[in-house]
């Protein structure tokens, strides 16, 4: 599923965390539609959400507040007076035949929304695309090196057009409306009929004088009766369209089989009550209407949901479900890097000044490259994500069906070098290994050694340049690899790297161009750390990376022809060894006025390294304090093999930037009418807090890639009286 499909699923499944609600009813959508459903996601039990909102002190202090109800009293007025589009929406809920609809709303949000895609649905993408997409970007680069000149835009923008609608007209029934479900659960299946049986006389009335008058009918779909809107050919304005597509023809009737497939196509948009769901569904034909409930395997009996079953005892909040042919048709692959050698290659081939048998040697180079970038890489496979309420919020599972090179196998053990419980943290144990570099150098090898032959043969000045590349880059290249591939790769075998934000630090003045506060001021505290395999190593490679800079640095001073390079040198700092740990601080340069606290220092332990911007925080990430973990959620076993984990404290951030906002507050001039910023404070402090954190896992097990996350809610205090 699409990372946005699920972020939104997710997001709009839960506004506020409240106490887990009973559980969940079994037949839902999932036990409705057909197993061969592309795409699908729904959010469940927004009603409930809502009814626990109301019951919060977060919802009591938004209905007391003065200019809320300000507020809403304008609203209310502006309503009662019928004012301009207030008028028509008084008009319609005063009707006595629309008494029901306020109750009905709300019932169709209450239960379960949900949007399924069917048969066709892939392949339409794949077509969208073609020419929206990637490859419908990298066409367009393509066409600019084609056409380079400016005066030539149009004819590229042109061919391009050309190039799409010739690939439409040999495959055109890939352009076919896919099956499109919308669902809402409802409870008074009658209720929903009656007001649909208005539309018998008001739809014909509406559609009067149009090209829709007459298309709209009632059919029988599985037994239920939908309304159902036509639009076939004759709503198409044909000629209109045909005469468009002659500007692209080189021949006449050049697309005639795409004109043909186009006139046949018909789109049907239905709406109808059918097993407790109103339906409205979008597509050719109204097959999939009548699949929704009936006979055959259904969506929920896929392998895929076994997950979802596990927790079918939760109040589940979200499901969201997208088949390896959607994905696959959704998710740029190896197709990109293609794109660009073709445009490289397009490219070298418009270039008067490269020699042919250069191109050649390139073209097959990038060739080769191409494959064996696309050496291992698979298509992805179906993904499915939920989410469910719990006592303190949600969680969220979601499992990617990919293939993965094995199961994870190793603990994060970072998570332990954190100071315990920071305000965010993200970690990741990277698997590039030194043969993945080694590969990246042999090709970058490759090339450069394209580049110096042309520079040689083509280029101004060519043979000076090459010179120096080999002279100066070349020896400084390679010791540089030498350092990165013998020493670096060895040193941080372990791949654990991390990032991690606290706020423990205080001081009254943390610049001298600040006034001195009367209470201690925190300060957010940043931290990178990695994970070493070779202790010795990694001192060696960070003191040769700091010698190979100051030896690239004056030899490219010596190449400087003015000769007005500054000296210059990253001098050693000096080292202090404590208890098995070596630390190199850097002094700030003086006039800075920065609180004597800021020293950078680097720290090195027979683990892990660790860069931090005070002595004190690189001594407490360097000390092992054992994961303190929140809640039962994903963090909740750090010697759990992980391939990556993030956490985040908000509420502790925000109570380190609330002092700040006290500050600010003093000086923010008072709005006219307009709430008191210092007496506004607390509250939006307590706002801001009501969501507490946010933590999540990646893994990878026996049936591919599975990230769980928890989001924490909280309430703000009880307002006094």
């Amino acid at each position: 599923m699409p990372t946005f499909i699920r972020r939104f699923a997710i997001a709009a499944a839960v506004l506020f965390g409240a106490a887990a609600a009973p559980a969940a009813d079994p037949k839902t959508a999932l036990d409705q539609l057909p197993a061969n459903t592309e795409m699908f996601f729904s959010v469940l039990r927004l009603g409930e959400t809502v009814e626990s909102f109301g019951k919060t002190n977060l919802w009591k202090m938004i209905k007391e507040d003065k200019f809320a109800q300000e507020a809403w009293k304008q609203l209310v007025a502006k309503y009662e007076a019928g004012d301009g589009e207030w008028g028509m929406i008084k008009a319609i809920l005063g009707d006595p035949a629309n008494k029901d609809w306020p109750g009905l709303a709300a019932d169709l949000a209450s239960h379960e929304i949900f949007v399924a895609a069917g048969a066709g649905s892939a392949d339409l993408y794949s077509a969208y695309q073609e020419a929206f997409g990637y490859e419908g970007i990298w066409q367009a680069f393509l066409e600019g090196a084609k056409n380079p000149n400016g005066n030539q835009a149009d004819a590229a923008v042109k061919k391009r057009y050309r190039a799409l609608l010739l690939s439409y007209n040999a495959k055109p029934d890939r352009l076919k409306a896919p099956n499109i479900t919308f669902g809402f659960k409802v409870t008074d299946e009658k209720k929903i009929a009656q007001q649909l049986n208005r539309l018998d006389d008001f739809l014909p009335t509406v559609l009067k004088g149009t090209k829709l008058e007459g298309r709209v009918a009632k059919e029988k779909v599985g037994g239920n009766e939908f309304r159902v809107v036509t639009l076939d050919r004759d709503v198409v304005p044909w000629m209109e369209l045909e005469e468009a597509l002659e500007e692209y023809e080189e021949k006449p009737n050049e697309f005639k089989d795409l004109i043909a497939h186009l006139k046949k196509r018909t789109l049907k948009i239905a709406f109808g009550v059918r097993n407790g769901y109103l339906l409205v569904g979008v597509g050719e034909t109204l097959a999939h209407l009548g699949e929704f409930g009936g006979a055959g395997e259904k969506l929920a009996g896929r392998a895929e949901f076994k997950p979802l079953a596990k927790h079918a005892d939760k109040p589940i909040t979200s499901v969201g479900y997208a088949s390896a042919k959607f994905r696959q048709a959704t998710t740029p692959n190896v197709a990109v890097f293609s794109g660009v050698v073709d445009v490289i290659r397009e490219a070298m081939k418009r270039s008067e000044e490269l020699p042919e048998d250069q191109r050649k040697a390139i073209e097959k180079d990038l060739e080769t490259l191409s494959k064996d970038l696309a050496k291992g890489v698979q298509p992805p496979q179906a993904e499915m994500a939920f989410s469910f309420r719990t006592a303190g919020g949600w969680e969220s599972f979601t499992h990617d069906y990919s293939p993965t090179d094995g199961v994870s196998k190793t603990p994060l053990t970072i998570l332990n070098q954190l100071d315990g419980n920071p305000l965010f943290a993200g970690v990741y144990r990277s698997r590039t290994t030194v043969e993945d570099y080694q590969g990246f150098v042999k090709w970058l090898g490759i090339f450069a050694k394209h580049a110096e032959k042309y520079a040689e043969t083509t280029a101004p000045n060519g043979e000076e340049m090459v010179k120096v590349y080999r002279e100066l880059a070349l020896p400084l290249l390679k010791e540089l690899n030498e350092i990165i591939e013998k020493l670096w790769f060895p040193a941080v075998a372990d791949g654990q790297t991390g990032i991690v934000i606290d706020g423990k630090w205080k001081s009254k003045q943390w610049h001298m161009a600040m006034p001195e506060s009367e209470k201690p001021m925190p300060m957010f505290e940043l931290g990178l750390l990695l994970g070493v395999s070779d202790s010795a190593k990694f001192e060696k490679a960070v003191d040769g990376l700091r010698l190979w800079l100051n030896k690239a640095y004056a030899k490219g001073r010596d190449f400087n022809p003015a000769g007005n390079a500054p000296e210059f040198e990253l001098k050693k700092p000096p080292l202090i060894k404590v208890k098995g740990v070596t630390l190199a601080t850097l002094a700030l340069p003086e006039g800075s006025g920065l609180d004597e606290q800021f020293v950078p220092t680097a720290g090195l332990s027979e683990k892990f390294a660790v860069l931090t911007l005070s002595r004190g925080h690189t001594d407490r990430l360097l000390k092992e304090t054992p994961w303190k973990a929140t809640s039962s959620g994903p963090l909740a076993d750090p010697k759990k093999p992980l391939d990556s984990a993030v956490y985040l404290n908000l509420a502790g951030m925000v109570d380190v930037l609330a002092p700040w906002l006290e500050m600010a507050a003093a000086f923010a001039p008072q709005m006219e009418d307009g709430p008191n910023p210092v007496e506004y404070l607390p509250k939006v402090i307590a706002v801001l807090k009501v969501v507490k954190g946010y933590s999540s896992v990646t893994y990878r097990d026996a049936t591919g890639t599975v990230t769980h996350s928890e989001t924490l809610f909280g309430d703000i205090p009880a307002m006094k009286k």
